[in-house]
């Protein structure tokens, strides 16, 4: 599974630039020994891909609507920092939707927190896909003999898929000053 470089560009030893994709040659075996010389994309720099569009099949369920988690006013700021940074990208926008999850604050490992969304009451109205996923060894299989690799920063992926019309009102979550 290789990927053939029409018109990349080579900016370090090994390294090539196509887009905003890396690229790297002759890459070592072991995902974890290419070395990444480009920095983290921030979330205003992802962008939604128009390959497919995510959807929550919930049925006739009810919506759900839960009251807003209990925040310490020491960590209200730094909430509202995530969702100025999320509002700024794009990623919420205000809602007035039937449907409102909790909002929670889950601490790393390093001690900073992340923001999440505990979307679990959802999950079990939402009617699962069936699908077969590809063996692992099948998959590594055939990468045999590749020489060009791509290298992604997942890092907040998920933004860069969007939602379904009918999906939307179903993802809003609650604060304790807005529906997003």
């Amino acid at each position: 599974m290789g990927v053939r470089d029409h018109g990349s560009q080579e900016t370090r030893t090994g390294w090539r630039r196509r887009g905003t994709v890396s690229l790297w040659v002759g890459a070592p075996h072991g995902a974890g020994a290419c070395p990444n010389p480009y920095p983290a994309a921030t979330p205003s720099q992802c962008t939604l891909t128009h390959v497919t569009r995510h959807g929550i099949n919930t049925g006739e369920a009810v919506p759900i609507r839960q009251r807003p988690h209990l925040l310490p006013l020491s960590l209200r700021a730094e909430v509202e920092g995530n969702i100025k940074e999320m509002a700024a990208a794009g990623v919420i926008r205000p809602s007035e939707s039937p449907w409102a999850f909790r909002a929670v604050l889950v601490r790393k490992k390093d001690g900073s927190l992340r923001f999440c969304v505990d979307y679990r009451r959802l999950n079990a109205f939402a009617k699962r896909d069936s699908y077969p996923l590809p063996h692992i060894d099948n998959t590594l299989d055939s990468l045999g003999g590749s020489t060009w690799f791509s290298l992604l920063d997942l890092r907040s992926g998920y933004w860069q898929v969007p939602l379904t019309e009918a999906a939307r009102p179903k993802t809003a979550f609650t604060m304790w000053r807005a529906l997003w």
